[in-house]
């Protein structure tokens, strides 16, 4: 048995309201080109996809004129003898509770929240003079400040839970762009932190998985800027010595360092604008954007069949 045409009829019954519920009816004509029992077709439709070639509403996928209605499930009735003709009768209905029980839990589409979590960073400048922070002996001193991250959390039902995958992909930061809910976000601003999973089982006992992914996002990037600073100095053949006292500094005082790794004279020390700063990637680049379907790519948007997050 195979589908020769599966269209919408032409005429369709209008959605009723209940208050603030709301449910519809949609009429497909299902033309088949053998003789196929009722069961049968029931578990043809079913086999079909949410982005199948007929666009047929199967069940979890949205009304085409309603899209707050959602396909609850289908009914067909024969309309011949010969088998090979049916009227497929598709409900949809608004009310939480019974779109919930119509869909498979792995079927769901994923729930995002986003929020601002404080991470602690370490200020070595003034943000407006942009000095060097300094006591008044004008020793360097170390700040640290809670600074927010935008963290979007991603819960979504999957059929297992890869802890390779997790322990592979948990704190490393985009090697490529990302798109979450259609927002577009560039290469190394994203850091994955966290990927678990929790057992549950459907109504027919079958078990899956409540994944949560947990995305730092960062729009400079994670990239460390640190200022050029130490104990030692490289000197003209190479080797590594502190400040010489004789010099004016103290001894084992931290200085800092210009581009060659000497340090700068003393009486740059104090200068707020003579100093040398070096970018350092602290965390490992990978593709996890991809495998968790949030390529930056416009085609890789949401599908729900795909488990995709766009």
């Amino acid at each position: 048995m195979a589908i020769v045409s599966l269209q919408k009829g032409k005429q369709q019954p209008d959605a009723e309201a209940t208050g603030q519920r709301v449910t519809a009816e949609e009429i497909w004509i299902l033309q088949l080109d053998s003789h196929t029992l009722p069961i049968e077709v029931v578990l043809l439709i079913n086999n079909l996809s949410s982005n199948n070639s007929y666009n047929f509403p199967v069940v979890g996928n949205g009304h085409s004129s309603y899209s707050s209605l959602i396909s609850v499930g289908f009914s067909p009735k024969q309309k011949d003898s010969s088998y090979t003709y049916y009227e497929i009768s598709v409900s949809f209905d608004n009310d939480r509770g019974t779109v919930d029980s119509s869909v498979a839990p792995q079927d769901e589409q994923p729930s995002y929240a986003f929020d601002f979590v404080d991470n602690v960073l370490v200020i070595e400048r003034d943000t407006e003079t942009d000095e060097v922070i300094a006591n008044t002996a004008g020793t360097p001193i170390i700040v640290t400040e809670n600074v927010p991250f935008l963290r979007c959390t991603i819960v979504r039902n999957e059929s297992d839970y890869d802890h390779k995958k997790a322990k592979e992909y948990i704190g490393t930061i985009n090697s490529t762009g990302a798109r979450i809910l259609g927002k577009q976000f560039d290469k190394e601003t994203c850091k994955l932190d966290r990927w678990s999973g929790v057992t549950a089982y459907d109504n027919e006992g079958e078990l899956y998985w409540r994944i949560t992914y947990e995305i730092l996002i960062k729009d400079d990037g994670f990239a460390r800027e640190l200022i050029m600073k130490g104990y030692l100095a490289k000197t003209d053949n190479g080797d590594l010595k502190p400040a010489a006292s004789s010099k004016g500094w103290s001894a084992g005082q931290e200085l800092k360092l210009n581009e060659q790794g000497k340090f700068y004279a003393l009486s740059d020390q104090s200068d707020p604008t003579k100093f040398t700063t070096k970018t350092f990637n602290t965390l490992r680049k990978t593709s996890w954007p991809s495998r968790l379907g949030l390529g930056s790519s416009p085609a890789s948007s949401i599908d729900v069949t795909t488990l995709g997050l766009t």
